[in-house]
C-alpha cells in the first residue's frame, strides 16, 4: 500500500488540492525562517522537477506544466534517498533552478520512490545558516506535508476530504500533527503554554465502538473553548490540544472533562473507561514529537495498569 502511495501520479487540478498545498505552505514559513519555499515532484534519473506549489520563489511562467532543471537537489537525493531533511550550502552558481535566486543555504525533505519523489524545499538568500532547531522543525513539518500531498495524489476524487474522520468529522494524525506545530509556534513566539492530550477510549459491552466513540466526541467537543483542537488519534482514541493552559491547570481541566463524560454517560449504563496521558510545552518538551512521546508514555502506563483517569508522565514516580 505504502509503495503506491509513493509512487502515485501527481494531481495539481481541482481546488480542493491547491488549497491544502497552500495550507502547507503557510506551516512551512511558520517552521523556519527562509525566503521562499516550495513543494517540488522530482524526475530524478531526468533531473528535473515539477512545481506543484511555491511561496517566494519566481519561476518562469506556467510552472505546474513544464519541467525544471534542478541538477544539485537530484543529485542530494540520489546520495541520500530517505534522510529527515538537508542542509546545503550555497551559493550554487551551475544550477539553473538555484543560482538565479542567489540561494545561500538550503533545506531539502524528499520523500522518495523509485526515480519520482515529492521534495519540500526551503530557500534562504540570508547569509546565516539554518540552525539545528529550524532543520529539526523543517524536517518534521516537511515530513506531514509530504505525506499529505501523496495521500491527496493517490485519493484524487476526494482530495479535499483526506483530512476529515467521516464517523466523527473530526480531523486525523496529519492535522493533529500541523495544529500542535502552529500551537508550538504561537507558544514559542509569544512566551505561552500548550497542554496536550490523547486519549483511549474502553466501551462497556453494552455499546458499539462507534455509539461510544461518537458520545465521547460529542460530549468532549462541548466542553472545549473555541480555539482548543480535537482530532481523531486512532480506532479509540482521540487527541486534544489546549493552548495558555500549564500542565497543573491542563489536567484539572481535562479530568473535569473527563468526568462530565463518564457522568454524562454513565446514567444509561454505557459510561466508558477513559484513560488520558497529557503533557505541556515547555515543562515537558519543545517539540511536537517529545510531547507526544510524553503523553502516549503516560496513557500507556495507565492501559496497562488498568486506572482510568488523567496521568502526565513521571520518571519513577509512584502515581
Amino acid at each position: 500500500m505504502l509503495n503506491r502511495l509513493l509512487g502515485a501520479p501527481c494531481c495539481v487540478a481541482g481546488s480542493g488540492v491547491a488549497d491544502r498545498l497552500a495550507d502547507h505552505l503557510k506551516v512551512l514559513e511558520e517552521t523556519v525562517d527562509a525566503d521562499a519555499y516550495t513543494i517540488l515532484q522530482v524526475n530524478r534519473g531526468q533531473r528535473t522537477a515539477r512545481v506543484l506549489a511555491q511561496a517566494g520563489l519566481r519561476t518562469p511562467p506556467g510552472e505546474g506544466e513544464i519541467d525544471l532543471e534542478i541538477p544539485r537537489i537530484a543529485q542530494q537525493i540520489a546520495e541520500f534517498p530517505d534522510v529527515p531533511a538537508l542542509a546545503l550550502k550555497g551559493p550554487f552558481p551551475s544550477d539553473p533552478f538555484l543560482s538565479h535566486e542567489d540561494t545561500r543555504s538550503l533545506l531539502l525533505r524528499p520523500m522518495t520512490a523509485g526515480e519520482k519523489c515529492l521534495v519540500t524545499v526551503a530557500l534562504r538568500r540570508k547569509p546565516k545558516a539554518f540552525t539545528s532547531t529550524e532543520i529539526e522543525r523543517f524536517a518534521a513539518v516537511s515530513g506531514v506535508v509530504n505525506m499529505a500531498n501523496l495521500l491527496c495524489q493517490f485519493f484524487e476524487e476526494d482530495a479535499v476530504l483526506m483530512g476529515t474522520d467521516k464517523l466523527t468529522g473530526l480531523g486525523l494524525f496529519s492535522d493533529f500533527h500541523e495544529n500542535m506545530i502552529k500551537e508550538l509556534s504561537r507558544a514559542r513566539r509569544g512566551g505561552g503554554t500548550v497542554t496536550m492530550g490523547i486519549m483511549s477510549i474502553v466501551p462497556s459491552e453494552s455499546v458499539t465502538t462507534e455509539e461510544i466513540l461518537l458520545n465521547v466526541t460529542r460530549s468532549f467537543k462541548g466542553q472545549l473553548r473555541n480555539f482548543d483542537t480535537l482530532d481523531r488519534y486512532g480506532p479509540m482514541e482521540i487527541a486534544f490540544i489546549l493552548p495558555d493552559l500549564r500542565s497543573s491547570e491542563g489536567e484539572r481541566v481535562v479530568g473535569r472533562f473527563v468526568g462530565e463524560i463518564v457522568s454524562s454517560l454513565g446514567g444509561k449504563g454505557t459510561a466508558p473507561d477513559i484513560y488520558v496521558g497529557i503533557s505541556c510545552y515547555p515543562e515537558d518538551g519543545a517539540t511536537v514529537e517529545r510531547l507526544i512521546e510524553m503523553a502516549e508514555a503516560a496513557q500507556s502506563q495507565a492501559l496497562e495498569e488498568s486506572r482510568p483517569g488523567v496521568y502526565r508522565w513521571t520518571e519513577n514516580v509512584d502515581r
